[in-house]
């Protein structure tokens, strides 16, 4: 609930703050990741380079702020429909559910837990999204990856004071 108000859809905090008020990226979405054990919140801007430092010091001013305030009523009021509308689509074919339910079985989750998805959003209020996002994130709990020339990059993210206290490690694009 909380992602999905953060960065899971078009008119989400992430989108609107990055793309929509100040033109920063053509898209902003952010997603937790599905499996057993710890999960990662991964957040997308494709910004310039250019307005890479920019939109670093806007996505992490978000970031803090989406960790450390939660979600407002109105954006669990718009996440809790959204999901529970939109999720039809990730069931729409056999090809979907088969992945659905493997996904599902993998993970330990009830056999139910597809058929009753809908309803049980639908009863998420703000204390309980405040609850989970309280639970599984902290504003400290963050790495970052920027795929760019490391040379023409970095001068500016020091010059912007975003390396500070950070470790960075370059990793040749042809390393792989």
């Amino acid at each position: 609930m909380a992602t999905t108000a953060f960065g899971g859809t078009f008119t989400a905090r992430l989108m609107d703050e990055v793309r929509s008020k100040r033109g920063l990226s053509y898209g902003a979405s952010a997603r937790v990741g599905q499996g057993r054990g710890a999960k990662a919140l991964v957040a997308h801007v494709f910004p310039s380079l250019e307005q890479t430092p920019e939109t670093l010091e806007l996505v992490l001013r978000l970031w803090r702020e989406w960790v450390e305030q939660g979600v407002t009523e109105a954006e669990v009021a718009f996440a809790r429909g959204y999901l529970a509308k939109s999720f039809a689509f990730t069931v729409a074919t056999p090809e979907d559910r088969l992945e659905l339910r493997t996904a599902l079985e993998l993970a330990g989750m009830p056999r139910d837990f597809a058929d009753s998805f809908s309803a049980r959003v639908q009863t998420v209020e703000r204390p309980a999204a405040l609850r989970a996002l309280r639970t599984h994130l902290t504003a400290r709990d963050l790495e970052i990856t920027i795929v760019s020339t490391a040379d023409e990059l970095r001068p500016k993210l020091e010059s912007a004071g975003l390396l500070t206290d950070a470790t960075v490690d370059v990793v040749p694009y042809d390393s792989y």
